[in-house]
Order: structure tokens, then sequence, then C-alpha cells
């Protein structure tokens, strides 16, 4: 399933309205890694508004089950 993303993946900065957006060069695993937990990695790609500076990373879709696996669930009270 594709998700739709909002932001400078479209196009256009959320920040500044720019649309001077810039991702990582296209290369075979496009973006960079993260280390999630003791073993797993996910991939990231990156995307950068050159007007403003703001930044957006995404984690791809197949990687995010590593995310669920070690990281905790946001506590909605500590937002408060």
């Amino acid at each position: 399933m594709k998700t739709i993303r909002s932001g400078l993946p479209t196009g256009c900065c959320p920040r500044c309205n720019a649309t001077e957006i810039r991702v990582r060069p296209r290369s075979f695993l496009r973006g960079r890694s993260v280390t999630v937990g003791h073993w797993d990695a996910a991939r990231v790609d990156d995307f950068v508004c050159v007007t403003c500076g703001y930044m957006e990373s995404y984690v791809k879709e197949i990687d995010l089950v590593a995310f669920e696996k070690h990281w905790e669930p946001l506590d909605q009270a500590e937002l408060v």
C-alpha cells in the first residue's frame, strides 16, 4: 500500500511554500540507514527545501515494523 504524503515529497515546502525541493540522489538503495534496534536498521528518504532549509525524513514502509518492534509508543500525556 502506497502512503499518500504531505510536505516536501509533494514538491512544495510547508514552511515557506517554495518549490526548490531536493532529495538524496537515486542509487541502488536510495536514502540512508538508521539503526532502530540492536541489529535492525531502517531505510530513510531525506528531503530538504533549499530555500529555507526545512528538512523531512521518511522511513520506507517495509521497514516500519522495526520501529514497532523496538521503539516505545508515544505517551500522549507527555505532549501536554
